[in-house]
């Protein structure tokens, strides 16, 4: 269920590239990023000065003088420096390689940090469980309203008393109508921008792995295994990703669609789907449609909440 009538723009064109990388649409894929060009520029730095020393070395050993000297004494190596000269070459041949590869491994040791603390330093909101499946994805939403700071204007008396919210649904390729093909699929990861939200990632059968680029992640889905990332956007818009993991024949037709909207149209989509999600399950409840609930959202009718289709 997408938000088709809300200000919701696909601020993020898949065509749109930064250095072939996706357009960043979180922190850590900012950090991913910046991390990406120092190794780049070292790198390429390495390849020029490595390029120069080689073509002097050909321009040395293959002038004439050079003939010359080693024709006349077939036993003798040429000196090209002094003794003094060799030690500070040896040196430097040992120091600066030593400190190129500090320069490499200094950031990408504190992006690893950072990513394993952030997951127990940082307050999440709520939970989304991403289960593989052969061939497709299933999410489960799980929402305290009485305990998350998020909702703290919901926690009235028609909910602080009530369970977390649960909210469980497949995300299956969507061939008609589609519009990226192979990437669009019938339901959506709804979540919320600028929210931090802890993933869960498993899966019921082979490996699979949830990879969506331009949020930088890209996390395996074990099985009999839970692993963990924290999930925050800075841009609104619609994200494309796929499994990344050789998980069979169709492992190419079980795409990644996450749609991130601002918090107050996530709390709609939230309480629509919970609302349907009970009515599967045979549970009918009115709890949520009250005038206090809209109130808090500044909603003028309920022919508002039902457009959202």
């Amino acid at each position: 269920m997408i938000l088709s009538n809300s200000k919701v723009l696909n601020s993020i064109d898949l065509n749109s590239t930064f250095f072939n990388l996706p357009l960043p649409a979180s922190e850590k894929m900012n950090s991913l990023v910046i991390l990406y060009l120092e190794v780049f520029y070292m790198t390429l730095f390495i390849f020029f000065v490595v390029s120069l020393v080689l073509l002097e070395t050909i321009l040395v050993y293959s002038s004439s003088q050079y003939n010359q000297e080693s024709s006349l004494s077939f036993n003798v190596y040429p000196s090209h420096f002094t003794p003094e000269e060799e030690h500070f070459i040896d040196i430097f041949v040992i120091c600066i390689p030593t400190l190129i590869v500090l320069q490499i491994i200094v950031p990408t040791l504190g992006y690893l940090y950072n990513e394993e603390m952030l997951y127990y330093d940082t307050y999440v909101s709520f939970d989304v469980n991403v289960i593989g499946n052969q061939w497709f994805w299933t999410y489960e939403y799980v929402i305290d309203f009485s305990s998350s700071e998020r909702f703290l204007d919901w926690n009235d008396s028609l909910l602080l008393d009530q369970d977390p919210i649960v909210i469980k649904f497949d995300s299956i390729l969507k061939l008609d109508n589609a519009v990226y093909r192979l990437l669009d699929v019938d339901q959506s990861l709804i979540l919320p921008v600028n929210t931090n939200v802890l993933f869960s990632f498993t899966s019921r059968d082979v490996i699979h792995s949830w990879a969506l680029p331009q949020m930088g992640i890209k996390v395996d889905c074990i099985p009999g295994r839970i692993t963990h990332t924290i999930f925050s956007s800075f841009s609104i818009g619609i994200f494309y990703g796929q499994c990344s993991e050789l998980c069979g024949p169709l492992h190419g037709f079980m795409p990644i669609c996450v749609e991130v909207i601002p918090f107050n149209e996530f709390l709609i989509w939230i309480l629509i789907k919970y609302k349907y999600y009970l009515h599967d399950l045979s549970i009918y409840t009115d709890v949520f449609f009250t005038k206090e609930v809209f109130s808090l959202l500044s909603i003028n009718s309920n022919e508002e909440l039902f457009n959202l289709n």
